[in-house]
């Protein structure tokens, strides 16, 4: 965050013709942006948005998902497909749970949860793949009542099928992003579905909107990028 607010502080120095920015911490960057908003840069952000829009923060336009309701599609899809019911118990790890993605995905699963009277849990993993291993690992072996995992991000999504197996535990698990290794779990089975976010939209998109901004005066669209797609073993 500190470093990003550097990065930031610099380009508006040296006089950037626009901003394209992911916002981890829904307060961290009101006054700077909004300064150079009001200097007449134009602004959007792209993968993470301020947790209230437009309302929270002085930017243009968003292009990204919708956390919330992505979170409600995989929770849905775990209870349909693996008869999750009320009194069982969903891990949610995710790399910062205080981080606005996190926030927003996990009450989307929430919300699937709540329905059919299921719990959640979230833990912090980092970013490091083998410290998030090692914790989601002592999770599941301290709570082997555990009857799913949902990651809340790639890291721990990318580590939830060897956490099961290193805890001994036979469970379903599904979560948000992609990489190698959970497209490879989701062709074995191992893994049931993951949300695809699209974020080469989201980067493209973002710096093409802001170029027109600058030289045609567009005002840049909204985009919710992914839409709805799950990737599952049908289309991975």
């Amino acid at each position: 965050q500190k470093n990003q607010l550097g990065i930031l502080e610099t380009g508006i120095a040296n006089g950037v013709s626009g901003i394209a920015v992911n916002v981890a911490d829904d307060d961290a960057y009101d006054k700077l942006l909004c300064d150079a908003a009001a200097k007449g840069i134009p602004i959007v952000t792209f993968n993470i948005d301020d947790s209230k829009g437009a309302e929270g923060l002085c930017r243009m336009a968003f292009m990204g998902q919708d956390f919330v309701e992505t979170g409600y599609l995989i929770g849905k899809r775990m209870i349909k497909d693996h008869g999750i019911k009320s009194g069982d118990h969903v891990f949610t790890p995710v790399e910062a749970p205080q981080a606005t993605y996190a926030v927003l995905r996990h009450a989307g699963v929430k919300k699937a949860m709540d329905e059919i009277g299921a719990t959640t849990e979230v833990l912090g993993t980092g970013n490091d793949h083998a410290q998030a291993l090692n914790l989601m690992t002592q999770y599941l072996l301290g709570h082997p009542d555990t009857d799913a995992v949902v990651g809340l991000g790639q890291t721990p999504t990318s580590q939830a099928v060897q956490a099961i197996k290193d805890a001994g535990l036979k469970i379903p698990a599904g979560g948000f992003d992609v990489s190698q290794s959970i497209l490879d779990d989701i062709k074995s089975g191992a893994l049931t579905a993951t949300v695809d976010q699209q974020p080469y939209s989201q980067g493209f998109y973002a710096v093409t909107q802001l170029a027109l901004s600058i030289k045609y005066g567009l005002y840049p669209s909204e985009m919710d990028t992914g839409g709805l797609g799950l990737i599952d073993k049908t289309n991975y």
